[in-house]
């Protein structure tokens, strides 16, 4: 999501950088100063997922610290499926949680778009203010569900 893009700024993370960097040689200076320049900087999955919560909280009817089980078994889960590592499937969810799981991440991507393309809070409000729409509902009842 927009304006969400760094974990430190910018002096903060050259520091630490330098810091790191000056305790490697050769290759392995290469390897881990290409890596810090990729995303060194960048947010964890987590905090990525909890600011979206958190930007979008009036309109879920949720607070962050509500989503703390949702966000953690977004992370485990991801973090299973991508390094297909046995040790961490018990972390993860499956079944119909991985499909609840999904239609929650859903939801928060769809809020993203509509923000990028020009929704603003007043015009997301209005739009989630249509209960009788299945959709809305729907989504709203995903984020005040018990985690």
């Amino acid at each position: 999501m927009s304006g969400h893009t760094t974990s430190l700024d910018p002096a903060s993370h050259k520091k630490i950088k330098k810091r790191i960097l000056a305790k490697f040689e050769g290759d392995d200076l290469s390897w881990l100063k290409d890596k810090l320049d990729q995303t060194g900087n960048w947010p964890s999955l987590a905090a990525r997922i909890q600011h979206v919560i958190q930007v979008n909280s009036r309109l879920l009817g949720t607070a962050v610290d509500d989503q703390a089980g949702f966000v953690r078994d977004v992370v485990n889960t991801r973090n299973f499926l991508v390094h297909l590592d046995g040790s961490r499937k018990q972390k993860g969810v499956s079944g119909i949680e991985l499909i609840d799981l999904t239609d929650k991440v859903e939801a928060l991507a769809r809020l993203c778009f509509l923000r990028e393309i020009g929704f603003d809070d007043q015009s997301l409000a209005r739009l989630f203010s249509h209960n009788e729409c299945t959709y809305i509902k729907h989504t709203k009842e995903l984020f005040q569900s018990l985690d």
